[in-house]
């Protein structure tokens, strides 16, 4: 088929309010109105086709789109229906479109081509400036602009006062205005904030012709006006037909560009509806529409406003539901085109409300009626959830993952908000030394993407570094993060780790990136930054797995490994673009900037990640269609957000002082967000809100009756749990089991986890009878047989997986190396000791770290009561006998550990001692007494301890400083008259230790929040019944 025919094949059925748009003169301009689905874009497209057909040649069209990303789909929907040749990109945003002039004018006027200033690079000048004012001010050198007492230097080192002063420098470049005209305005109005931003705008300027050696550097809000001004006089080729879509997303700068494109005698069609702003913030006005008219001269032309009269996306209740939420709005100047039908046979839409008493109920909510959707047919990527901000789309994002949601973002994502990025970028600090490897950030980055452990490889390592320490004779002093620190710092340590090798290679490769970055930084000719990084990615070892996975991987982890790809190239595209923007920027230099910035160069864009459900913010749909919406977390307060925009430096007051009017606007804003969230649906619009004591649901859903809450027997929000409440009514024989064992062997048919009975618990053959860790001897640790007693299962669970730690243990062992290495009689010199240990702990709070403090005067007071009587008394502890380390034979097994100390009495008595910090007595074992104490006093019997002669007769004592009574001391009865008992005991415990079935005891250690049991799933009801 020839180009032009294919033109003339139109594939979209237009009503006859679309065809009187098609009619318009070939130089005719005009405004077109429609609510959302009426077909402004589909008419747009058609539009074009139509005059491009008509023998337009393609280089004098420019369609203009809101935003960059909706410029990406305009422009593929274009090349879909417009099949020729093109001397460009048909769609471009407005910012686009005039940097593009811009450069072809400098370069015809052979000029230095302009430099555009992204908002990142603008942030980290910013920084700088008002961090160089406060350091001049210290020395006396000078102070910067006044700025009032209130703004003072803590404010203004935040990056919300920088993102103030950038919108208030763009406000004033959007309406022409320079640093002088805003110190005018400032000086007339009495506003000494906008004196302060225009000296600093004046000197902003300035140091920007300096550093660019002519070459003018334009922020984005001065770019349009810049752009304006080149089109009165440049002699490159203009547009002679400009196509607006979604033009109530014009600023005050893009219609000064469209004048002055008027002037030069283009025609302007534009498409919008001042109902469905989402650019406020940006400086969008929907009044600009209706006023276009006007401002381009063609208000007095026939036919220049054309209304379209079908609502072809919404049924009768969508269509009803989003026109009375319109009805709040300020008309803007356009009004009537609310009144659009609704599209014919339109009764099969949805609209519901949902109240949850609590965030996390109403994500259970929304899982559900996602999952209710797909089954209705509705693929997964057809369905979208909206939340009113970014923050609470990525924790209702998180809690429907959790929920086996497939969810992606449904826009943009913020690069340093990548785990892979922020590895990459803090690697580099600490090659460059902008940061300290310390042992938060060591293990931070073990556990990132880029290095990949989890919390229990990250926990083996710990241990097995403590182990090797302590299989040398050593004491272990510090925390394991810092074990794990040191070995960094000394990667011989990571050698020979047998029980912790994923650990260990993990650790081998950072310390690779970290000696590559090194040694490319302090060479003779110092490597540049994107070299630097490369070595670094290069180090790191993932770039072939992911690479494979993103190519031919599960769906999940393929779009997991297409996200970590896509972040990874951003960082290296930032790199070059700092490189090419200032050639001399080093490694350090990339790094400052990053660091002292909180906006992006750039981001990364949403990818097709299969069947996933987006989740976003109103903004990132914009120009999208989809059968299901869920507004999420429509509350008082949240949504409509009526805080004044601007409200620190007054960007809003610009124009005037704010009246009722401006108020009322914020109002009609947070409505349009809200019109054009809901009509991003065709098919269904799912409310919901949180209604609680302290949450009350946004008045935008009054009047919408509240729907069921599901009952006790029918609350499932997951396909687990669907499964898991149809298995609970067949088994239990309740109401419906039929139809719930019908359900259950279709689910199983489609391969859902659980369905299939062959999967229930018990059901299922055992995997194996071995032991996990056959290989290895059975070694026995005095601490752990209480444990085995109270619990075999928590045991075994605490042996392979490792427990969980708590700041009262993490005290008593500071406590601990306290009494061992200070004078114990000394209460002072214990406590201090503690205290210079104490922040170790890293309490989440002042309060909680102050009451734990407070434990510890009265635990140093009665230690050290302790050993002033047992040195009155005649008692004695040998320097070497303190964490007195044993390890010896027994039945097969070795048992091993490390005694508090040994005290001797006068007449040649031993004592074994453990102290305790903890507040209650550890269980006895009845005719055995404690049986950490005797299996010390058994190592003792048998030589294990240096000094004492085998066979030794011994007592044992617990020493508990914590005990609320004035005797801190518990003594255990002589081990003579136990040890044949002890011996069997222990010969048993081996026996359960080295086998393979555990048998699992929940009483208190599962539900106490002081026992640290490691099975406490077993009193789940949910799990054993």
């Amino acid at each position: 088929m020839a180009p032009e025919s294919a033109l003339l094949d139109r594939t979209a059925t237009l009503d006859a309010s679309q065809a009187a748009v098609l009619a318009l003169p070939a130089d005719a301009s005009a405004i077109v109105l429609g609510v959302a689905g009426s077909g402004k874009t589909t008419t747009l497209v058609e539009l074009a086709a139509e005059r491009l057909a008509a023998g337009l040649d393609p280089a004098g069209l420019l369609v203009v789109a809101g935003s960059r990303q909706a410029a990406t789909a305009l422009r593929d929907r274009l090349a879909r229906r417009i099949p020729i040749a093109t001397p460009g990109p048909l769609a471009r945003s407005m910012p686009s479109f005039a940097h593009a002039l811009l450069t072809a004018a400098a370069l015809a006027d052979e000029r230095p081509v302009p430099q555009l200033l992204s908002g990142a690079e603008q942030d980290r000048i910013i920084a700088a400036m008002l961090a160089g004012h406060v350091d001049d001010q210290a020395a006396g050198v000078a102070s910067g602009p006044a700025w009032p007492e209130h703004l003072h230097a803590e404010v203004r080192e935040q990056a919300g006062f920088r993102a103030e002063l950038r919108e208030l420098l763009a406000a004033v470049q959007e309406r022409g205005m320079d640093a002088s005209a805003l110190a005018a305005l400032a000086a007339e109005r009495g506003v000494p904030e906008w004196a302060a931003a225009a000296a600093f705008f004046d000197e902003f300027e300035r140091l920007q012709r300096l550093e660019r050696r002519g070459a003018e550097a334009m922020t984005a809000a001065s770019l349009l006006r810049r752009a304006a001004s080149a089109i009165d006089s440049t002699a490159v080729r203009l547009p002679s037909l400009v196509l607006v879509d979604d033009a109530q997303e014009l600023t005050e700068g893009a219609v000064v560009v469209l004048e002055a494109l008027r002037r030069r005698g283009a025609s302007v069609v534009a498409f919008g509806d001042p109902d469905t702003t989402t650019g406020g913030f940006r400086g969008a006005d929907p009044a600009l529409l209706a006023a276009l008219p006007a401002r381009l001269g063609f208000a007095g032309e026939p036919g220049h406003r054309i209304e379209l009269a079908v609502d072809h996306r919404h049924g009768e209740r969508l269509r009803a539901l989003i026109e009375r939420a319109a009805q709040g709005i300020g008309a803007a100047g356009a009004a009537t085109h609310r009144r659009a039908a609704a599209r014919a046979g339109g009764g099969d839409d949805v609209v519901e409300l949902h109240v949850a008493q609590s965030l996390d109920e109403q994500a259970r909510r929304i899982a559900r009626l996602i999952h209710e959707r797909r089954a209705a047919g509705v693929a997964f990527d057809d369905i979208a959830v909206i939340a009113r901000t970014g923050r609470a789309a990525s924790e209702l994002g998180s809690l429907l993952s959790a929920l086996e949601v497939p969810v992606a973002a449904g826009g943009p994502t913020r690069l340093r908000d990548t785990e892979v990025v922020e590895a990459l970028v803090s690697v580099l600090a600490v090659a460059t030394g902008r940061r300290e490897l310390d042992a938060q950030l060591a293990e931070q980055l073990l556990r990132s993407d880029l290095l990949g452990l989890d919390a229990l490889a990250v926990r083996r390592l710990k241990r097995a570094l403590r182990h090797r320490i302590v299989a040398r004779g050593e004491a272990v002093h510090v925390a394991g993060a810092e074990l794990v620190r040191a070995a960094l710092h000394d990667p011989e340590q990571l050698e020979g780790l047998t029980t912790a090798r994923q650990g260990a290679a993990a650790a081998r490769r950072l310390v690779r990136m970290l000696a590559d970055a090194s040694a490319l930084l302090t060479g003779d000719d110092p490597a540049s930054a994107d070299r630097v990084l490369w070595a670094v990615w290069s180090a790191a070892g993932v770039a072939d797995a992911w690479r494979r996975t993103a190519l031919g991987g599960p769906g999940v982890e393929r779009a997991l490994a297409n996200r970590r790809l896509d972040a990874v190239v951003a960082l290296f595209d930032q790199v070059a673009r700092l490189i090419e923007r200032r050639p001399d920027a080093d490694t350090g230099a990339f790094v400052d900037a990053w660091l002292a910035s909180s906006v992006d160069d750039d981001s990364l864009a949403a990818r097709a990640e299969g069947a996933r459900v987006a989740i976003g913010t109103p903004g990132q749909f914009v120009g999208r269609e989809l059968d299901t919406v869920v507004v999420a977390g429509l509350q008082d307060g949240v949504w409509p957000n009526l805080r004044p925009r601007g409200s620190l430096l007054g960007a809003n007051r610009l124009d005037g002082a704010p009246t009722e009017d401006a108020r009322a606007g914020v109002l009609h804003d947070e409505l349009r967000t809200f019109v054009k969230t809901i009509a991003t649906a065709r098919g269904a619009v799912l409310l919901t809100a949180v209604e609680s004591d302290d949450e009350q649901p946004s008045p935008f859903v009054l009047g919408i009756p509240k729907e069921p809450v599901p009952g006790a027997d029918d609350s499932w929000h997951s396909l687990r749990s669907l499964v898991a409440s149809l298995r609970r009514r067949v088994t239990e024989g309740r109401p419906g089991a039929d139809a719930a064992a019908s359900a259950l062997r279709r689910l199983a048919d489609a391969g859902a986890p659980g369905a299939d009975p062959a999967e229930w618990a018990g059901l299922a053959p055992i995997t194996t009878s071995e032991r996990l860790d056959a290989a290895e001897q059975v070694r026995v640790s005095p601490s752990a047989l209480q444990g085995l007693v109270e619990c075999e299962l928590s045991w075994v669970v605490q042996r392979l997986a490792g427990g969980t730690s708590n700041r009262a243990a993490a005290l008593g062992t500071i406590v601990h190396d306290a009494v061992e290495h200070v004078d114990a009689t000394d209460a002072a010199a214990i406590e201090a000791a503690v205290d210079a240990r104490f922040a170790e702990l890293d309490h989440p709070s002042a309060w909680e770290a102050a009451q734990q403090r407070d434990e510890v005067g009265p635990m140093a007071a009665a230690l050290a009561g302790y050993f002033q009587v047992l040195r009155g008394s005649g008692w004695r502890i040998e320097r070497d006998e303190r964490e007195a380390r044993f390890e010896v034979e027994v039945g097969g097994a070795v048992l091993s550990g490390a005694i508090d100390w040994i005290e001797h009495g006068p007449a040649g008595e031993v004592r074994i001692v453990d102290l305790k910090t903890g507040r209650r007595v550890p269980k006895a074992v009845p005719g055995l007494g404690n049986l950490q104490l005797r299996a010390y006093q058994l190592a003792v019997a048998l030589g294990g301890v240096e000094g004492i002669e085998t066979g030794a007769h011994t007592t044992a004592r617990l020493v508990m400083p914590k005990l609320a009574r004035k005797e801190k001391t518990v003594d255990s009865e002589p081990f003579d008259d136990v040890a044949e008992a002890f011996h069997d005991h222990l010969r048993t415990a081996i026996e359960v230790m080295g086998g393979a079935v555990f048998t699992a005891r929940p009483e208190l250690h599962c539900s106490d929040d002081y026992s640290f049991g490691q099975c406490a799933i077993h009193v789940i009801p949910e799990v054993t019944e």
